[in-house]
């Protein structure tokens, strides 16, 4: 069988349904081949005679059974209908409603038609034991116009608001009918599990705008119809004690489950359908179709509607199980429409269960074709499971109205081999959104897909996607798409993505060849609205605020940790009428991509737009690929529009590893617009092994600029570059403020260039400021091939300025091959300017090493005084004020307060050549004021003392003292007496 077949195939993918498939259904079918009965309707005389029905047709008169008010109780020991048999309740005027249970302990099997004469009864068919409707069974029950709900159940007993009962299972109890008034208001159950409910194909169908419920044990639809058009359908299935209410007058449902009850299981399989659409007829009625239990499974094409063909709106599907609901196989699809040519809002269809799991082609739509909306899907469950199947909430070609959209809350939500969920418009209004949500949990897309698109003939938004999870894995071409296709009016939807662990993206679908990642495109010949392009004010609005929602076709990602692995992108674009949306990611954490992860936003050659601008807050930055398999950040244009900015901020380090890897911003042949600019602020930044941060026009407009600010080092290694070219245009600036070192090894530049055969534009300039008070610089190494360049072909040659404190090995200079060169040259035009501020400070310039033996100060001192003039009339004086002296010596310690010393004679004096004559200053041009004053007589000092303020004096005649050390007393005296 088919069920088996998906069970033993979720079992192997390690999935527990916790699906107990007891409902007896290879019995009840066995059963049924043989419906010819002995006795088939019998009366068990507690509320009337004991009789034996006999003839197809069954008259059932109110004798037969007892009338309390407007209710009538008719108590059966057996009932069953065979192939054309009817069963005929009649009742008298005032009647509502028709009861009748069935004592005898055997299970009912109906395969004819049950019957009310009356227009305005509902009736109630109970039978603890089981009940069968066959192949040919069918209802006529009251008419649209008043009452005519059937409800057949095999519970114990119906009660009454007041606690009245009418028991199947205890006929004779206490309880009397007499107390009984008004309309049931529940059912009671006891410890025992109901007997089963099964329908083996037969068409059990109300009058329009009525009820039609089914409660029980387990619940089996195999095949045949449960209808009510414009009504409500209900199926519960209970397996313990506990009471279940009853509102047959409310509008909405009519069953009421308490949280603890005990369920059972209900089965729709061989293509069974519930139909509670709304009809042409009918323009009140709102459909309801509703099944509660412990396992709800449809199979192998069995199918529920709710859709509306009239003026009305289409109810809701709703099922609610305690473990789980399946929906699978070919053909087996929950729908609710808006059919063309119909008005009205289509209903949603809503689950909720422990575990959900839509599998092997199954579907579930809401959607539109005429004059209304769709309805929402929701989904809540703890796990919910979709394999190679599909959800979808759309507005149809011919519809005008708006898809609700799709939302899953659950705890983890898994999809695998080509699953989908999608919202569209290919009508007049928007598409609606798709939401997922798991408090923390898994959001896993292995080669399926989650969609809002504008179709072609569309006209509307695309809804938008929203993932709030732990982790987000994108896996074997797993997508989030928003998407405007050919043909379509209208925005692409938003994307915004809250991961607080993580989200993977990786490798390629191995069936469609799609990479894995998260889209908002604009196709050719789509018309996309302004879009968010990289006007920075609703841009950054929206990082502030951390949401963004109104930032249309843009991609917002809130995470831990990002990856983009094997060809993963994320890329917003746009080959229409409309910019490409923004990129905005927060990752506090690490964010890495490698062998070919990208984040790419462009606006293609036939675009009329800009490309999208891409923003990135990381605490690291990790960019690895190959020449095969390029990695990095790109803003590009082929089209009309501008290339978009990138600006990169990280707490920590930026590495770049990889030929033609890294970030990006580029108008391509036959593109018009300008080139992005691109901004990194990071700890430091390493390039290695062909990396790039590169801004590049290959038309006739400007290259943009590059600014990176660093806190720490820039290291360019192993064929890396900094470039800003473009092709005719002025060239782009590019700027780097680092904070210690800025080192280019291995034939790595720093480049501008403005012009290629036959362009002209003037060079772009490049600024380098590494000023810090720590050891900087600018470094290269010999026998090198690293240089700083600013080049033009036609116009001029681009500034080049510098501030640094050293620069080791690299120069202004011509280029050559062999060294590191500073170059700011034109083919033919003027060359640039080059300005270098380099400190040049050396830590070992100027330092000489001491000796290793300390100089013998006594011999720098000359152990003579100088002679005094004979017969001045001066006396020069030295004085040194404050305590303390000279020692005689270095080598030697202080004297005491008076100290003796030995003086040399000095040469004779010289006298004053003008003085006392004439002839030296003939005429007297030589005025007084500069004459030389005569030398006054020195005496020879002998010694000092202290002054009365501590000053040392210089002295002719100084006192004896005696030294408390003799170590102290002079060796030398100047003049010995």
């Amino acid at each position: 069988m088919l069920i088996l077949r998906v069970l033993r195939q979720l079992h192997h993918q390690g999935w527990k349904l916790g699906i107990v498939f007891t409902l007896g259904i290879s019995g009840a079918i066995a059963s049924s081949r043989s419906c010819v009965l002995a006795q088939n309707i019998t009366t068990d005389g507690t509320l009337g005679p004991a009789v034996t029905l006999t003839g197809s047709r069954y008259i059932i008169l109110p004798g037969l059974g007892q009338t309390v008010g407007s209710n009538l109780f008719h108590s059966f020991r057996v009932f069953n209908l065979n192939q054309g048999e009817i069963a005929d309740f009649k009742s008298d005027v005032g009647i509502k409603n028709i009861l009748a249970r069935v004592t005898g302990g055997s299970l009912s099997r109906i395969d004819g038609k049950m019957y009310t004469s009356s227009p305005d009864v509902n009736l109630f068919f109970i039978n603890p034991y089981g009940i069968i409707f066959g192949p040919n069974s069918s209802l006529d029950v009251g008419d649209k116009s008043g009452r005519g709900a059937f409800v057949a159940t095999t519970v114990d007993a119906l009660v009454w608001p007041n606690g009245s009962q009418f028991s199947a299972t205890n006929p004779g109890g206490p309880s009397s009918l007499l107390t009984i008034v008004g309309d049931p208001g529940g059912f009671l159950t006891s410890a025992r599990t109901p007997g089963p409910i099964s329908n083996l194909g037969g068409t059990l169908e109300v009058y329009d705008n009525q009820r039609l419920i089914l409660l029980g044990g387990n619940v089996t639809l195999s095949g045949g119809e449960l209808k009510a058009t414009g009504g409500q359908v209900e199926i519960g299935a209970v397996g313990g004690a506990g009471q279940v209410d009853l509102n047959l007058e409310s509008t909405g449902k009519a069953l009421g489950f308490s949280d603890d009850l005990v369920r059972a299981d209900v089965l729709l399989t061989n293509a069974a359908k519930i139909n509670a659409t709304t009809g042409q007829d009918n323009g009140t009625g709102t459909g309801l179709i509703r099944i509660l239990g412990r396992n709800i499974s449809l199979t192998n094409g069995s199918q529920l509607d709710t859709s509306t063909y009239g003026q009305g709106d289409s109810g809701i599907v709703a099922f609610n199980a305690t473990d789980s609901v399946l929906i699978t196989g070919q053909n087996t699809t929950v729908f609710s429409q808006v059919v063309s040519g119909a008005q009205g809002d289509a209903g949603g269809i809503g689950i909720k269960a422990k575990s959900f799991y839509l599998t092997d082609d199954a579907k579930l739509t809401t959607s539109t074709f005429g004059l209304g909306n769709s309805g929402v899907v929701l989904v809540q469950a703890d796990q919910v499971f979709l394999d190679n199947s599909a959800i979808f909430s759309t507005v149809e070609s011919g519809g005008v109205g708006k898809a609700l959209g799709i939302q899953i809350e659950a705890g983890s939500i898994v999809m695998n081999n080509n699953a989908e969920l999608q919202t569209q418009t290919s009508g007049v209004g928007d598409a609606g959104r798709v939401i997922l949500k798991t408090n923390g949990g898994l959001v896993s897309l292995d080669n399926s897909r989650i969609f809002s698109t504008v179709e072609s003939g569309g006209e509307g938004d695309g809804g938008g996607i929203r993932i709030e999870t732990g982790t987000l894995s994108l896996n074997n071409g797993g997508q989030l798409q928003t998407l405007v296709r050919e043909g379509g009016k209208g925005d692409a939807g938003f994307i915004y993505v809250e991961a607080t662990n993580s989200v993977d993206l990786r490798g390629i679908s191995p069936t469609t060849g799609n990479e894995s990642g998260i889209f908002s495109i604009i196709d050719q010949g789509a018309e996309g609205g302004i879009g968010s392009s990289q006007f920075a004010g609703g841009i950054f609005d929206a990082l502030l605020s951390g949401r963004g929602n109104n930032i249309v076709g843009s991609i917002f990602i809130d995470t831990g940790s990002l990856s983009l692995t094997d060809g993963a992108q994320i890329n917003t674009s746009t080959d229409g009428k409309g910019n490409a949306g923004a990129i905005i990611v927060q990752a506090r954490d690490k964010v890495s991509l490698t062998n070919g992860g990208a984040i790419l936003s462009g606006a293609g050659e036939n675009a009329e737009g800009n490309g999208g601008a891409i923003l990135m807050g990381a605490g690291e930055l990790s960019i690895e690929g190959t020449a095969d398999n390029r990695s990095g950040l790109t803003t590009q244009t082929n089209g009309q529009g501008d290339a978009g900015l990138i600006y990169v901020e990280a707490d920590r380090d930026i590495s770049v590893k990889g030929d033609r890897s890294g970030f990006f911003s580029t108008v391509e042949e036959q593109g018009t617009g300008t080139a992005g600019a691109i901004i990194v602020n990071a700890r430091s930044l390493f390039l290695r092994d062909g990396a790039q941060v590169s801004v590049n026009n290959q038309e006739f407009k400007e290259a943009g600029d590059i600014l990176i600010n660093t806190q720490e080092d820039i290291l360019l290694l192993r064929n890396a570059e900094i470039s800003a070219t473009t092709l005719s245009g002025e060239g782009g600036d590019i700027e780097l403020n680092v904070g210690d070192f800025l080192v280019l090894l291995g034939n790595s530049n720093i480049s501008t260039t403005a012009g290629q055969a036959p362009g002209g534009g003037n060079g772009g300039n490049i600024r380098v400021n590494i000023d810090r008070p720590r050891a900087t610089g600018l470094w290269g190494l010999p026998v090198n091939d690293s240089n700083i360049t600013a080049q033009a072909f036609t116009g001029n040659g681009g500034s080049i300025r510098i501030n640094a404190r050293r620069l080791y090995s690299i120069a202004r200079r011509p280029l050559n091959l062999n060294t590191n060169d500073i170059n700011a040259s034109s083919t033919y035009g003027q060359e640039g300017l080059i300005e270098i501020n380099d400190v040049d400070i050396d830590p070992n310039q100027g330092l000489n090493n001491l000796p290793q033996a300390p100089v013998d100060t006594s011999r720098l001192i000359a152990q003579r005084c100088n002679v005094r003039g004979e017969g001045s009339e001066e006396v020069n004086k030295f004085t040194i004020t404050g305590r303390g002296g000279i020692p005689s010596s270095p080598n030697n310690t202080l004297q005491g307060e008076s100290v003796e010393t030995n003086w040399v004679t000095t040469d004779p004096p010289m006298t004053n050549p003008s003085e006392g004559n004439s002839s030296t200053n003939p005429g007297g041009l030589v005025p007084s004021a500069m004459r030389v004053p005569k030398t006054p007589e020195l005496v020879e000092a002998q010694g000092w003392v202290y002054g009365s303020h501590g000053e040392v004096i210089l002295t002719a005649k100084a006192p004896t003292a005696t030294p408390h050390n003799p170590s102290l007393i002079p060796a030398v005296s100047c003049n010995p007496q």
